[in-house]
Formats: structure tokens, C-alpha cells, sequence
């Protein structure tokens, strides 16, 4: 995955793409999906991963940084927080909200790894030695 690729990735999976409407599967994306809630699709977050793992070094353009916390903390607002719409509507069962905070987990993982010049890549193996079966 190019950096461009990998960043307009990034800008989709979080909602924060300048031009959303013409990315209508970002509705089944990281974000998307938990407003309304549909699912929890591993493929979002692999894609999530890969995309910051493409990105060469942690991005000045303050569009990106914004939408990588915007992965993190509207999942953790939206799904696990007890007040959060997805705890507080009994829309993920308990095994869903574990599977979501290892999610956040290795999203922030990722993040941290690339901030501080490391392997964001890791954040991948970690999810795959947590993963609940």
C-alpha cells in the first residue's frame, strides 16, 4: 500500500475524508460501522493496520492525526464506554466489547509504535495473540 493509499485509508475507516460521499463503503468501515451499529468486520481493523503500517513516519498533516484519534477515541466513546451508545443501547454482547477494546488496543498500539519510530506492524501480531477464538 502507497502512503497516499494508505493515508486516504485512514481518512475513510475514521470519517474524517473531506469527501466522504464519494467513499460510500466507509459506512461498513471502522467507524461506520459502530453508528448505527452493524457489525464487528476484522477486515476494518486489518485494514486499519496496514494502513498505518504503510505510512513512512508519523504524519505532520493534521487531517490524519485527527482521524487516528478520531479511530481511538470515538470507538471508546461510541462501544466501551458504560454511557457509550453501544453499552448503554445492549448493542455488543460482552465477547464483542472485549473483541472492540483489543481493537482500540491495537489500533493505539500501531499508533505509538509509528510515533515513536518502531514497528507498527507488531500491533497485528499482538491482535492475532489476543484475538478471543
Amino acid at each position: 500500500m502507497t502512503p497516499e493509499k494508505a493515508r486516504e485509508t485512514i481518512l475513510i475507516h475514521s470519517g474524517c475524508h473531506p469527501d466522504l460521499d464519494s467513499f460510500p463503503h466507509w459506512r461498513n468501515g471502522f467507524l461506520g460501522s459502530l453508528r448505527p451499529f452493524k457489525e464487528l468486520n476484522e477486515k476494518n481493523l486489518t485494514e486499519v493496520i496496514t494502513a498505518i503500517t504503510a505510512l513512512p513516519e508519523f504524519p505532520s498533516e493534521l487531517i490524519v492525526i485527527q482521524s487516528l484519534w478520531e479511530l481511538s477515541t470515538r470507538t471508546r466513546l461510541w462501544g466501551l464506554d458504560p454511557d457509550g451508545m453501544l453499552q448503554r443501547n445492549n448493542l455488543l454482547s460482552p465477547q464483542d466489547t472485549e473483541l472492540l477494546l483489543l481493537w482500540v488496543r491495537c489500533t493505539e498500539q500501531a499508533v505509538s509504535k509509528l510515533l515513536a519510530g518502531g514497528n507498527p506492524n507488531e500491533a497485528l501480531e499482538y491482535y492475532k495473540q489476543n484475538k478471543p477464538i
